[in-house]
């Protein structure tokens, strides 16, 4: 089996969020203070480009305006500004992009940014973010970029800043879970962002994501059928393939926003390419991991996180739409996939040489954790162990309600026991979690991969697992403070710039910077008590809709994420 640094790849820095490394202007050194014109609203003070202080951004003159281009991360426009009282700060910015691609600006209070948006056409348009701002008193504003990946420019003409109310409180926590009470948390509209405005976020990025533009786009492609109807998967962009862990998010999303003809036409290609049914077969009742657009296995083993959302997304397609006939008896193909994550003998890998050399259960029944491999010639090389955001205890309380009776009692003590390995697995200082780890929680690095005990692409879910827990069933109060835990590391290394790997003490690897990151960190607030908690969501709030070779896992995340921020990834447990 490939190893699952093979799934994510060596990944180059991720296009949607680049790592920004702006250098910080000394108050010393700045001298020029902002000035109110005659165009600025009523109450605001209008800040010109030209009149702030430039590191590296250059003056217009093609535009029709005076400003400034922001070329590069490393660009900034700065001054110092008086702000009268603590509280919510509107920044009003006119500018444009250089094209018709989004190009994205921040703002930076005192070194830490605060607020990003994006222009998205070459035409001038006024650009408005909120951002808070925690004392009264003289701070430097900076205007920069943290997203450029070099193929475009964002144009600042000027900047607007005018108070917009106080800062909010802590996030209050129900004590009851949604699926108790039928209330689901809206952290946008709480945030006091649009309601109307969160559902077309949504929207957007379904309809770039599923049916965009192919080359830069979509990661949905539909073109074949066969007797079960139309054909499509879900393709990571970046490496080429395509992977069981994508299908299903694919089918999750597609569920979730009422899509059954694209539902359909994934579950058939999964069905069709991924599935093995021969009995004899050592990947029997599983689906590959990773296959060619074309159909072509390239690895057989499964990586249970694919069959964990396969079963909890045809357990709700037969809630939500009611079961059919064949591959579409949605219940049936559940209870079938889900009996065999337990249950499946030990088959034998031809050519094997010992009785390790087979494939067990996902599960391991006994401790009742979802294993890394069901490979069992891999625990020779690396012992049997598990991956933390593999574990899904929110799904299990599901599993345990709607699946076989015969299997209730197994899946309600494996949500127990997931709840006790993610609280283990979580470091006591900085809440991150190693992408591999034993089954009571330490790090595992495994041969060949020293790093497999590090905060890295896997380990991202792993807060979104135990917050959507907590907001579905309250069952577990330790999620709130490892999501204030998290949240805090996360904060101190600065939002909207920290990155995507760390070690689990927090000592950052590398410098890129992941959309998919900003979005389970968003979804971690659900469980959150501090008020920093609003600034994850202000960073979803903010984010655009990736593009480009890496928009695969990026946005699946992303999409999921607004699902869970705004209420509307819901548990289907009984027929419509």
């Amino acid at each position: 089996m490939s190893l699952q640094q093979a799934r994510r790849g060596e990944r180059p820095c991720l296009a949607t969020l680049a790592v920004a490394t702006l250098g910080c202007l000394a108050p010393g050194q700045i001298t020029n203070s902002p000035t109110v014109t005659k165009g600025a609203a009523a109450g605001s003070t209008r800040i010109e480009a030209e009149a702030m202080k430039r590191k590296g951004g250059n003056s217009l003159s093609a535009t029709g305006w005076n400003g400034a281009i922001l070329y590069q991360n490393q660009d900034a426009l700065s001054v110092r500004f008086k702000f009268a009282a603590p509280g919510r700060w509107r920044f009003d910015l006119r500018g444009s992009s250089s094209d018709g691609r989004p190009a994205g600006v921040a703002v930076f209070v005192d070194g830490q940014a605060r607020a990003s948006g994006w222009f998205v056409s070459p035409q001038p348009q006024v650009l408005t973010l909120l951002a808070d701002v925690d004392s009264a008193g003289e701070h430097e504003v900076r205007l920069g970029q943290t997203t450029d990946v070099g193929e475009n420019d964002a144009y600042v003409d000027w900047v607007e800043i005018v108070r917009a109310g106080d800062l909010m409180p802590p996030p209050v926590l129900p004590t009851r879970g949604a699926v108790l009470t039928g209330k689901w948390r809206n952290l946008f509209v709480e945030r006091g962002y649009p309601e109307a405005e969160a559902t077309r976020k949504i929207e957007r990025a379904w309809a770039q994501l599923f049916h965009g533009d192919a080359k830069r786009e979509a990661v949905y492609f539909q073109k074949d059928q066969n007797a079960n109807g139309p054909l499509a998967h879900i393709m990571d962009i970046g490496h080429g393939d395509v992977r069981s862990e994508g299908m299903s998010y694919g089918m999750m999303i597609a569920l979730q926003l009422d899509h059954k003809a694209e539902f359909d036409a994934l579950w058939n290609w999964a069905k069709t390419f991924m599935a093995h049914p021969d009995p004899k077969d050592p990947i029997h009742d599983y689906f590959s991991w990773q296959l060619r657009p074309d159909g072509t296995i390239v690895d057989p083993m499964p990586a249970p996180d694919g069959e964990e959302y396969f079963v909890t997304a045809l357990y709700f397609a037969h809630a939500r739409w009611g079961s059919g006939k064949g591959i579409y008896d949605y219940h049936a193909e559940a209870d079938r996939l889900l009996r065999a994550m337990r249950l499946r003998a030990d088959i034998p890998i031809p050519g094997g040489h010992s009785p390790r050399d087979a494939v067990t259960s996902l599960f391991n029944r006994e401790l009742k954790q979802v294993r890394f491999t069901p490979n069992m010639a891999d625990f020779a090389c690396n012992g049997e162990h598990t991956d933390p955001s593999y574990h899904l205890p929110a799904f299990y309380e599901i599993w345990s309600r709607v699946g076989p009776v015969s299997e209730s009692e197994f899946w309600a003590a494996a949500a127990k026991t997931s709840r006790d390995l993610l609280a283990r697995a979580a470091h006591l200082v900085t809440g991150l979690v190693p992408d591999y780890a034993e089954f009571d929680g330490q790090p595992k690095p495994r041969k060949g991969d020293a790093s497999g005990g590090c905060f890295r692409y896997d380990a991202w879910r792993a807060a979104m697992n135990w917050a959507v827990d907590y907001a579905w069933w309250a069952a577990d109060p330790r999620a709130i403070e490892r999501s204030n835990r998290l949240q805090a590391f996360f904060d101190r290394q600065g939002l909207w710039t920290y990155v995507n790997r760390y070690h689990l003490d927090g000592k950052p690897i590398g410098n890129e910077r992941s959309l998919g990151l900003a979005a389970t960190n968003a979804v971690a607030s659900l469980a959150a008590t501090d008020a920093r908690a609003w600034r994850f969501v202000d960073e979803l709030w903010s984010a655009q809709v990736p593009r480009g070779t890496w928009r695969y896992y990026d946005g699946m995340l992303y999409l999921m994420a607004l699902l869970h921020a705004s209420g509307q990834f819901r548990p289907y447990l009984a027929p419509a």
